[in-house]
């Protein structure tokens, strides 16, 4: 069964915001990120939380790391579904917000420099902007 857990952060701007996400509940108390996160920094698809309890679920800690990595993209092109289907052959996962602007899982046993490489082709080419919201200890080591 999947839980909604809210993260308290500061965004970009340095106010405080507030993103939902799915989660599992473990047999050990602790919950399993099942979202990959939109805007919450530090955070990445299957990392293991704590949560406090007061009337929702709320973020506490990471427990520990799933090793996955996630990367947040604006897109100042209409070439989106091109972009995206290329990060999808790379292994990426993907989670939309809009049309405009998504979120990309690298999972821990895919390597990140070939979307890297993909991604800065495409910023310096206007296409996108992105920023790596959590980059695994693993994420840029090249995958055998």
């Amino acid at each position: 069964m999947l839980f909604d857990i809210y993260i308290i952060f500061y965004d970009l701007e340095g106010n405080l915001a507030e993103e939902k996400v799915s989660a599992l509940l473990l047999n050990d108390g602790n919950y399993m990120v099942k979202d990959i996160p939109l805007f919450t920094p530090n955070l990445a698809l299957d990392d293991i939380i704590a949560v406090e309890t007061d009337e929702k679920l709320y973020f506490d800690k990471l427990v520990s790391s799933s090793g996955n990595s996630t990367i947040n993209i604006v897109f100042f092109d209409e070439k989106i579904d091109i972009i995206v289907q290329k990060i999808r052959n790379m292994g990426g996962e993907i989670r939309y917000w809009n049309n405009k602007y998504i979120s990309i899982n690298i999972p821990a046993n895919i390597s990140y420099y070939p979307i890297k490489n993909f991604l800065n082709h495409l910023e310096e080419n206007h296409c996108l902007s992105y920023r790596e919201a959590c980059l695994a200890n693993n994420s840029l080591h090249e995958i055998h």
